[in-house]
């Protein structure tokens, strides 16, 4: 998402207003979901939607911040290539800008702050600077001015982010039924969306420390996609070993393939029942008393822990980015050539390890020792790992994250009393019983 300058309405007010947007747009639905909505405190069926033809100068892209930002996308031939080939592809198909943009025009919202564009930059990119477009179709929507009650609440807030997990499936693959262990899972997933840590993210570093990069919007939502991996396929995927690793944040690897590194929030993190049940057994063998439970709760919150360990990283990674995604910081850092100088420009002096880590943004990862990649990212996973255990902590009391720790507790105790029965399956029917003389 892109903020621009401040426009004149002229030309919004003299589009036409738009029944059904998701029939001019075939992005629309995937853009303008219901947490779209209610972010913007709208109700889907009471928004007017507008088609308008837009001047490309109320984008403020003569701006040189602007300018700058849409010119990566020519410059840029490593990263945005494959995208802008299929842009080009599908243009020509369609006989032209025109009737491509027509066909699928960007999305748009107008506020008092000005335009944002939420969807369609690469085509202003490319019908600027490769079709010398002067206009582009576009669906906009005028936001509502905030309420001065909402905006005196907003000052002395030193938060603007929070990060949203996306529900985890109700269902497992083939129809099977919830298992306790999946159940557990998704009573996490309710109480940390509610954790503090996540609802009041404070950005570590300035916009105005980086005025020519494009952040996200400052009352930003990152949707975290968590990815519960049932046999390590993803976990290789992403050119991991499932066998080493339980999980990760994925900043290097992008599943979907539209990037070489994720234009968005995802974590994989193994699921496997029959894991998990080994790992408790192999445990239980080794205890004085295999058969008894004493130890579960200390060895399943440990596995639990490497979903809110992920969790964790993502969270680091909005604080230290501002919001941006990983391919956001390798856009934002990549050098560029000044059209004029022909000097090398650099808008984001921080690479993919320093945002992942905090080297050189947090207070306690300025030590010059830091320089050596290893050691920061074992600095960086011993303070991840210390939070990822006091967030599950955190999890399970109602003080700090609500009434959403309670279905929490319930469904531990029957993960608990599930995983009991198989390990009495297990070694209680195999193990030989020994009589003692009294």
């Amino acid at each position: 998402m892109v903020k621009t300058q401040t426009i004149t309405p002229d030309w919004y007010d003299q589009g036409v207003v738009i029944d059904d947007p998701s029939a001019r747009s075939g992005d629309f639905d995937c853009i303008v979901d219901s947490q779209f909505y209610e972010e913007a405190g709208l109700v889907r069926h009471d928004s007017t939607w507008r088609y308008c033809q837009v001047p490309i100068a109320s984008f403020g892209i003569a701006a040189p911040t602007m300018d700058q930002y849409l010119g990566r996308f020519r410059l840029d031939q490593t990263k945005e290539a494959p995208r802008l080939h299929a842009i080009r592809k599908w243009i020509q198909d369609c006989s032209g800008p025109v009737a491509a943009l027509e066909q699928n025009p960007l999305i748009l919202t107008l506020s008092a702050e000005g335009i944002k564009i939420e969807d369609g930059l690469h085509r202003l990119a490319l019908a600027k600077y490769e079709h010398g477009l002067t206009h582009v179709p576009a669906l906009c929507l005028r936001l509502p001015h905030a309420t001065e009650a909402h905006a005196q609440n907003e000052q002395g807030k030193t938060y603007s982010m929070h990060v949203r997990i996306k529900p985890v499936p109700f269902t497992q693959p083939h129809g099977e039924p919830t298992s306790p262990y999946l159940s557990v899972i998704q009573c996490l997933v309710n109480a940390i969306n509610a954790h503090p840590a996540l609802t009041r993210i404070s950005p570590l570093i300035e916009k105005k420390h980086y005025p020519a990069v494009a952040f996200p919007d400052t009352k930003l939502s990152i949707t975290l996609d968590l990815k519960l991996d049932m046999d390590g396929g993803l976990i290789r995927q992403a050119q991991l070993d499932p066998k080493r690793v339980l999980g990760a944040f994925l900043s290097h690897s992008d599943l979907t393939g539209q990037h070489q590194y994720p234009d968005h929030y995802c974590a994989v993190v193994r699921f496997d029942e029959n894991r998990l049940l080994d790992d408790l057994y192999d445990e239980r063998i080794q205890a004085v008393d295999p058969l008894s439970n004493q130890y579960d709760p200390a060895i399943m919150s440990e596995i639990l822990t490497s979903f809110t360990h992920e969790i964790a990283h993502a969270v680091e990674f909005a604080e230290h980015s501002h919001g941006l995604t990983p391919h956001g910081v390798i856009c934002a850092a990549d050098p560029y050539e000044d059209e004029h100088t022909y000097e090398q420009i650099v808008d984001f002096d921080l690479d993919l390890i320093d945002v992942v880590t905090g080297r050189w943004i947090r207070d306690d990862m300025q030590d010059k020792s830091l320089v050596n990649i290893d050691l920061a990212i074992k600095v960086c996973e011993a303070r991840v790992e210390a939070k990822g255990q006091s967030w599950l902590r955190d999890c399970f009391n109602p003080d700090v994250v609500g009434q959403v720790a309670i279905p929490l507790r319930t469904a531990f105790q029957q993960m608990l009393d599930w995983a009991d029965q198989k390990m009495q399956d297990r070694i209680g029917l195999s193990r030989p019983r020994y009589a003692f003389a009294q």
